[in-house]
């Protein structure tokens, strides 16, 4: 015994069936509600082709074009033959699938083999077992997903009116931003200019005061070198006249006075030839010195009240003179206080309105920050203006989808929709993203004409990256009702046009409209 799988399809089908009555017709395969083959003398064939006597039905012979006079038989190809299905639905098949030996899932009562010698068992109260499952759960997605687009439809219902307050602040906000933008734009350019102006001054200045300035220091070297070749002139005949000294009498030259200069005069760095070149050394030429030129360091005054060689009466002198120099200093501290200035400068800032003008670094400073808060201000509106021209559906239920992403993965791609923005696939291996498109228009990819709520049951992208030796990528989103977004599978029937399938309570039928109100109106067929 063969029996037909039950297609998809006809489970559909099954839903949208109406019932049909128990009692068989008096003629094989023929519905009760078809009066036409109430039983008489003559049969009129459905397309009054011919008008046959009664005996004629179901006979075997085809009579008619249509066929019409074979409803129980596989005579007529064109013929087709009703199955009651005691308590399930009664459905309609080809004449021709009639005794065939095949057990057709349509026919659940096996009716449509009562002559071919297979025995095909009744499986009606099965099929509808499953049927009103199916049914059950579908009634649930249908309910669930109403609900759910529901609350899409009532956050942009909300959303709609904060959003144009939104819009009306940040349009009087960047109206504001816009003007100071202006007027500091205007005071960072007088600033600039100041700055350029007073660099461009300075320089003059220091061009201009150069050359005096040369002078001036080429005058005091002349007159200090001038000096300085007196002083050695006079060292040297000052030198020359002691060490005359030594031709006098030894009792002259025994003196200690006369011992002393002579001493002095042999040991300083000066002296006669071992004076070197004065001009040599003023005109850096040897410009090494030895350590013994360096002059000491005078040693800190020690207080006489810690030094314990120092008389008492010089510690109390001191103590007295520090007092009242600390007192001059308290009564002078108001006049001579090195914050004055910085104080004086900060008020005349903030009391000048042209002090800004002569800040270029703050002037800018100023005009970045401002010309930042405006540029944000426009981003912000023109996101909100986006939102509000953008066409999400008869209710606007796609916002609260509006630009966020779902990725779906297969073998060697992942593939991301951005709703109502843009399609992508990156290899799963690494590698570039490529575009499959960005969002054109509502409607799938052979009707772009689909009117009412199902038109926004499908999303084209499109003008995406070219294919090699092909056309530029595009991808059709089509959507059946779920309870979440979600993409279900990823296709490409044509060199890179794909198809993807996806589910969405967008989509859905809300409450009291369509399969969501109609679902509990259904009478039960069992």
């Amino acid at each position: 015994m063969l029996i037909r799988a039950i297609p998809a399809a006809l489970l559909l089908l099954l839903l949208s069936s109406a019932s049909a009555s128990a009692s068989a017709s008096s003629v094989r395969g023929v519905s009760p509600a078809r009066r036409h083959y109430a039983r008489s003398d003559s049969f009129a064939c459905l397309d009054k082709s011919a008008v046959l006597p009664a005996s004629a039905v179901n006979d075997d012979y085809c009579d008619c074009a249509d066929g019409s006079d074979e409803p129980g038989t596989s005579a007529c190809e064109r013929g087709s033959f009703y199955c009651s299905n005691a308590g399930h639905v009664g459905l309609s098949i080809a004449s021709s699938r009639v005794n065939d030996g095949l057990c057709d899932p349509e026919c659940c009562d096996g009716s449509d083999e009562y002559a071919s010698g297979v025995d095909c068992p009744n499986t009606c109260e099965a099929v509808a077992a499953v049927l009103k499952k199916q049914r059950e759960e579908q009634d649930t997605l249908l309910r669930e997903g109403a609900k759910r687009k529901q609350k899409l439809i009532d956050f942009a219902a909300g959303n709609k009116d904060v959003r144009r307050q939104d819009m009306d602040r940040l349009t009087t906000q960047l109206s504001l931003a816009k003007d100071r933008v202006n007027r500091l734009n205007d005071v960072k350019n007088q600033a600039e200019k100041y700055e350029a102006d007073k660099a461009a001054e300075s320089a003059r200045k220091k061009r201009s005061q150069c050359p005096s300035k040369l002078k001036s220091y080429k005058e005091k070297y002349a007159a200090a070198k001038t000096t300085a070749k007196s002083i050695q002139a006079k060292f040297v005949a000052l030198a020359d006249a002691v060490r005359a000294l030594n031709d006098l009498d030894d009792n002259v030259k025994d003196l200690a006075v006369v011992r002393d200069a002579i001493a002095a005069i042999d040991n300083h760095a000066l002296a006669s030839d071992e004076a070197g070149d004065l001009d040599a050394i003023l005109d850096g030429e040897d410009a090494d010195k030895d350590d013994d030129d360096i002059p000491e360091e005078k040693p800190e005054p020690v207080d006489p009240c810690v030094d314990e060689d120092a008389p008492f009466a010089a510690c109390v002198v001191s103590s007295i003179g520090s007092a009242f120099s600390n007192v001059i200093a308290a009564v002078a501290s108001p006049y001579t206080w090195r914050g004055w200035s910085k104080l004086y400068n900060g008020m005349a800032r903030s009391v000048d309105p042209s002090a800004i003008y002569k800040d270029a670094r703050g002037a800018r400073d100023a005009f970045n920050a401002a010309d930042k808060e405006k540029r944000d201000l426009e981003t912000r509106l023109a996101e909100l203006r986006d939102i509000d021209s953008k066409d999400l559906g008869l209710q606007n239920e796609w916002e609260r989808l509006f630009k966020r992403c779902f990725t779906k993965d297969d073998p060697e791609y992942t593939y991301e929709i951005c709703m109502v923005e843009k399609a992508t696939q990156k290899p799963r291996s690494g590698g570039s993203e490529v575009s499959l498109g960005t969002f054109s228009r509502w409607g799938t990819r052979d009707n772009a004409n689909i009117k009412g709520p199902a038109k926004y049951h499908a999303m084209m992208f499109e003008n995406g990256l070219g294919c090699w030796n092909g056309p530029a990528r595009s991808a059709e989103v089509v959507f059946s009702c779920g309870t979440e977004t979600k993409i279900l599978s990823v296709a490409e029937p044509n060199k890179c046009e794909y198809r993807i399938e996806a589910i969405s309570p967008a989509v859905c039928p809300t409450a009291g409209t369509g399969a969501a109100a109609s679902s509990g109106d259904r009478k039960d067929e069992l």
